[in-house]
């Protein structure tokens, strides 16, 4: 009973914020990349993902089904309150019902837990769910004697696979802070590999802040990559081992780097530099020349999030950001001259 309450308290408490106006940008920017889903554009190729596919498709059906902000929280919601009923079973499973009883307890009426319970992220669901698969796990050695036959081999199973949604949801790979001389960039060979500094003609005090892999070769025989840093744009095309800063570019960070799928040559990149040299950079020529690309942006834009819709002709979505008064945009920008399968670009 005391298990329930604590659910319901934190039911209650998640609820008062569940119609609240966007709380933070990358709501907006997710909300975004599931409406292009729904209208049947690809993950990772017309839509921008910053998160691994598990998070989108676990909020689609709930997007689906209602299409507003209101119903993507609920699909958050729904995957945390699974995390706080587990928390208990967790608990009484390591020492006792009491212990269930305080760690529900404590959870429920954490603030952070239930602000980010109501916010369509990535972070919220992927501890909800990890917290699923830990409660599977540890009653899976000895199952509830009402379950016979092989049913601790089920639940160590579905402790397994609900840990890969868990993980597929979110990723954590790196830092974006450190001591000065700190590693902000590392490479693994192979999925489950260790990581590797990636050290050479990579600047080690160059906090990264974005990374793209082009779909295709493009001037080298492996895909380039592309690492947007507090210290500017650097590419590499043999797999990390060598890096060069490109010219051209404002003195500012880059935040978002993106290359266009049908034709790894174009790239885009946004700054949300704060010295008024924020903005939209487009190179067609594999970062040897770039241009000013924000046609429509406001005055010293703070550009957070860029996406690539591959339509005739294409079209470049930016999201801006302004810390003075705290509005937001979203801005829209035709490219003639990007690459679309069966047209032929212009000059632009």
């Amino acid at each position: 009973m005391a298990a329930l309450i604590g659910v319901a308290i934190f039911l209650g408490l998640a609820l008062l914020t569940l119609g609240a106006g966007l709380r933070d940008w990358d709501e907006g920017v997710y909300w975004q990349s599931l409406r292009a889903l729904t209208r049947g554009e690809t993950l990772f190729s017309s839509v921008f993902a910053s998160q691994p596919p598990g998070f989108y498709f676990a909020l689609l059906p709930s997007y689906a089904a209602a299409h507003s902000i209101e119903s993507l929280r609920i699909a958050v919601l729904l995957m945390t309150s699974a995390g706080l009923v587990a928390i208990y079973f967790a608990g009484r499973s390591l020492a006792g019902q009491e212990a269930g009883l305080v760690a529900t307890l404590l959870l429920a009426t954490s603030p952070l837990f239930v602000l980010q319970s109501t916010v369509a992220q990535a972070d919220a669901p992927a501890v909800g769910l990890a917290a699923v698969a830990v409660a599977l796990a540890l009653a899976s050695p000895n199952p509830h004697p009402s379950l016979e036959g092989r049913w601790h081999l089920a639940l160590a199973a579905t402790s397994g696979l609900t840990l890969a949604l868990a993980t597929g949801v979110t990723l954590f790979a790196g830092v974006d802070n450190g001591p000065v001389g700190a590693a902000f960039l590392l490479k693994s060979e192979g999925l489950g590999g260790s990581w590797a500094v990636v050290k050479g003609t990579f600047p080690a005090d160059a906090v990264v802040v974005s990374l793209a892999v082009a779909s295709a070769a493009s001037g080298g025989s492996d895909p380039p990559v592309l690492a947007g840093t507090s210290l500017g744009l650097f590419r590499s095309d043999d797999r990390g081992v060598t890096w060069n800063a490109l010219a051209g570019l404002p003195s500012t960070d880059f935040n978002v780097a993106l290359f266009n799928p049908a034709n790894s040559d174009q790239i885009y990149v946004g700054s949300d530099g704060d010295q008024g040299n924020g903005g939209v950079f487009r190179s067609l020529d594999r970062g040897a020349s770039w241009g000013t690309f924000g046609a429509g942006l406001p005055a010293k834009p703070r550009v957070t999030a860029l996406a690539l819709q591959l339509l005739s002709p294409a079209q470049v979505v930016a999201a801006t950001w302004n810390p003075t008064n705290g509005s937001a945009g979203a801005y829209r920008i035709e490219d003639p001259a990007a690459t679309v399968a069966g047209v032929t670009p212009t000059a632009g």
